[in-house]
């Protein structure tokens, strides 16, 4: 689903800085241009919510414009990919496949 077309095939790169405590997931999030700008130019933002379980990573980021974005992932040996939302009033706005590298 994309509402600006000209977003199809969009990729950008973001930074996640997270910590792990227990299943609890921390850090922020900041937006580095890819192929396209970051969407609405929210460049960085928060973790509001993050949690590891089995496997699986979820985390809902928080944006300074009130938006946020849902990211869920499954982890296949060394990399992580999953889904996510963008959303904006309550309203999904973009939904994507983002895939997570680990760099020390």
């Amino acid at each position: 689903m994309q509402t600006e077309r000209t977003r199809c095939h969009a990729v950008v790169n973001i930074l996640l800085s997270m910590t792990q405590q227990g299943a609890t997931v921390r850090g922020s999030y900041s937006c580095r241009t890819g192929t396209m700008m970051c969407r609405k130019l929210n460049d960085s933002g928060e973790i509001a919510y993050g949690t590891v379980q089995h496997g699986s990573l979820s985390l809902r980021v928080t944006q300074p414009d009130g938006s946020s974005c849902i990211f869920q992932s499954k982890r296949f040996e060394d990399r992580m990919a999953g889904g996510y939302i963008f959303l904006q009033g309550g309203a999904i706005m973009e939904r994507g496949q983002w895939q997570v590298e680990r760099i020390y």
